[in-house]
């Protein structure tokens, strides 16, 4: 799965030049949340119609994704730990047959697809692409035209004994030669 985050974050960063509306710098301060109880994300789905107006095929398939503590990850992946391993997902999710097709220039939202175990309280971020030429069962990587996940764009708050519905919205298209 790490090559998967990776892929999608090198497209990201490749698409953005690098940047985010949010100051990666800032992450650790953001995501100073006191408590100690838990809460989970309800993962609902979304694509941008203007995006989805110049994939080659609809946007409908099968999800893959991980969720990070918002602090371990940046726009270029997962942070390092002291030995310069990848800091690990929380958890990783996956969906079967998701349709985000918009209807027109109206945004379509999945129902909840995925519900997180018990997450404690604080921030998350997810990463994950949608393989929507259906060939991606085997390496559960994107290629070309896979919509993408931008993990700064997908920041979501666990809240203390609540169900959070987290939306998260591809928002860019795997690009040629990665």
């Amino acid at each position: 799965m790490h090559r998967l985050l990776i892929a999608c974050l090198l497209a990201a960063t490749a698409c953005s030049g690098g940047s985010s509306s949010k100051d990666d710098t800032d992450v650790a301060a953001d995501t100073d949340v006191a408590g100690s109880g838990t809460g989970r994300l309800l993962l609902r789905f979304t694509i941008d119609p203007d995006l989805a107006d110049v994939m080659a095929e609809p946007p409908v398939g099968h999800v893959w994704g991980d969720i990070y503590n918002a602090d371990d990850i940046d726009n270029l992946g997962p942070k390092k730990d002291e030995s310069g391993n990848d800091l690990p997902a929380v958890l990783s999710y996956e969906a079967a047959l998701v349709d985000i097709t918009p209807d027109g220039t109206t945004q379509t939202t999945s129902e909840v697809l995925f519900t997180t175990e018990a997450l404690p309280i604080g921030y998350y971020r997810a990463a994950g692409f949608m393989d929507s030429d259906g060939n991606g069962a085997d390496t559960t990587s994107p290629e070309e035209g896979d919509p993408v996940t931008f993990p700064a764009n997908n920041e979501f708050l666990v809240l203390e004994d609540q169900d959070v519905e987290a939306v998260i919205e591809f928002n860019l298209l795997y690009p040629k030669g990665r």
